[in-house]
Formats: structure tokens, C-alpha cells, sequence
């Protein structure tokens, strides 16, 4: 399936249960296709056609993407929704109950556009939902730290970190508007989470928390989001560090919400997917260290 690295758990060759993919590409080493102006790095039509072969067995589907230049900082890197194709159509999957993949995979819609209507072409018997922040813009900031500066940056670098830092919370809007919608459309649904943006001042506001968890309560969905560690932590060594925090448990109505950290896997899903290029920031030195 295209670059796709597949980490799979199955009966045998022809019986697999859960796929996880993670696809990245660094455009910074990679020039291949660069100079084709037509070129597309992900055609989710493709990827249907691939994952078809296994549409009767695959329970667990992940999907990550990360796209980016490794020697830019991140309100300079180039867009991936300009690479990314169509939707995916897993309607034949009859028995995949839990998917875990970006909203534009589910969309179709790249440039997270809110009022943008779409079908959702999500399996018959979808039990678990979790959406992932990559090809948001709000996928690559993290604080940079500018004391290793060795002038001011320039009013046209401010400019662009500004712009950029506001469509990085309005594509956290369509993603937050987009679950709502989504609760409300599909039927079946057991659980839904949404992924949090790596850098904690762009995850949602406290209401969208609240209007989220109470959306799921009406419907006895439960509700939880996930927030990556390495930046809020720190450290190198929490790249594959997650925070879960459920927000509404059915089972439990009346608890107060419950955190726990979690590394490595998370329901038997691998952890620290899309994080390459804030690890190589963070490595670099350019992740403001101090709170």
C-alpha cells in the first residue's frame, strides 16, 4: 500500500485482524516526485482497493500520515492536504469495529473546511471511533524556543507563525465541530476519542471539552480524548507517551473524569505514531524546554 509500513496481528496470511500503518514522508530528504506538480503521495481510492483484501476478516484498522521538512521549522512546512486524495470507502468492511485514522480519511475534505457536508463511508458494525489530529496544522506546532536565536526573527516569520497558529485552532474547530456531527450520525457507535494536538495550547477549550462529553452522555457514547506527552513532558524518551482521559464512561455515568498514562500501546495499538518530526525539533533543540 503505497509507503505504508504495516505492522499487522493475523490468524494467517489470509485472515488478518488489525492493521496499523504509519506513512511519513520527509520532503526534505525524499525529492523524488517533487518536480511533478501532479504527483499525489496518498490516493485514499488506492488504499481502499489494497485494504478490499482483507475487508472480510480485518477487526482494527490504524491509520497515521505525517508529512513534512525536516530542516523547516513548523509554521514553514509544506502542506500535506495538497498530497492527500478522495476518502476512504469501508462500507464492504463487515467486520472491522474499531478505526482509528485523521477526519480528512473519513471526509474526504483536506483543507478542514467546516461547512463542508459529507457521507461517512464507515464499516456496517463501527463499534470504536478515534480521530486522529494528523494533517491538521495543528499537527506540527510546538513552542519554539527562540533564545537560540541569534537575532530576532522577522516580521515576516512573526507573520507567518501567526497565520499559521490560527489555522492550526480553526482546523481544531472543524475537528471538534466534525465529532459532533459524527456522534449524531452513526448508529451503533460504542465509544468515540479524539486525539489532541502535541502542543497542549492548541487542544480544545474547556466548553468544546464539556459540550463534547455531554453529547456522548446524551447518546451513552463513551468519550475520550488523547493528548501526546513528549511535548508537554519534556523529554525525548515520552515520544510514544499518551495521556487518555475519559471524559464520559457509560458504564460508569456518574464518575468523574479519569486520566491515566499510557505508553508504548493503547488497546493493542502502537503508540507514538506521527511524531517523527517534533522527536528530530525536540532533538535539535528547538522545543522550548522551560514551562
Amino acid at each position: 500500500m503505497d509507503s505504508l509500513v504495516l505492522k499487522s496481528r493475523a490468524l494467517h496470511s489470509i485472515q488478518l485482524l488489525t492493521s496499523t500503518a504509519s506513512s511519513r514522508y520527509d520532503s526534505s530528504i525524499r525529492s523524488l516526485h517533487q518536480s511533478d506538480p501532479s504527483w499525489t503521495w496518498i490516493s485514499l481510492q488506492h488504499w481502499t482497493q489494497s485494504l478490499r483484501k482483507i475487508r472480510s476478516t480485518l477487526k482494527t484498522l490504524v491509520l497515521s500520515v505525517e508529512f513534512y521538512n525536516g530542516e523547516e521549522l513548523y509554521y514553514k512546512q509544506p502542506d500535506i492536504r495538497k498530497h492527500v486524495t478522495g476518502q476512504l470507502d469501508l462500507r464492504e468492511f463487515t467486520a472491522l469495529q474499531e478505526l482509528e485514522v485523521p477526519l480528512p480519511f473519513i471526509s474526504g475534505d483536506s483543507s478542514f473546511w467546516f461547512a463542508l457536508e459529507f457521507e461517512p463511508l464507515l464499516p456496517p458494525d463501527l463499534r470504536h471511533l478515534s480521530l486522529r489530529s494528523d494533517m491538521s496544522r495543528a499537527q506540527s506546532a510546538y513552542p519554539f524556543d527562540t533564545s537560540i536565536m541569534s537575532q530576532m526573527p522577522s516580521l515576516q516569520d512573526s507573520q507567518l507563525e501567526s497565520n499559521y497558529l490560527v489555522g492550526a485552532r480553526m482546523d481544531m474547530s472543524c475537528i471538534y465541530q466534525n465529532s459532533l456531527s459524527l456522534i449524531d450520525t452513526l448508529r451503533g457507535l460504542h465509544s468515540i476519542t479524539v486525539w489532541q494536538p502535541p502542543d497542549h495550547t492548541l487542544h480544545w477549550f474547556q466548553d468544546q471539552f464539556d459540550e463534547f462529553a455531554t453529547t456522548c452522555r446524551n447518546k451513552s457514547i463513551g468519550a475520550k480524548v488523547i493528548c501526546p506527552q513528549l511535548l508537554r513532558k519534556k523529554a525525548a524518551a515520552h515520544w510514544d507517551l499518551v495521556q487518555e482521559v475519559t471524559l464520559y464512561d457509560p458504564s460508569y455515568p456518574n464518575a468523574k473524569r479519569f486520566k491515566r498514562l499510557i505508553r508504548s500501546e493503547r488497546n493493542g495499538i502502537p503508540l507514538g505514531l506521527a511524531a517523527q518530526y517534533h522527536l528530530g525539533e525536540y532533538k535539535k533543540r528547538h522545543v522550548r524546554r522551560y514551562r
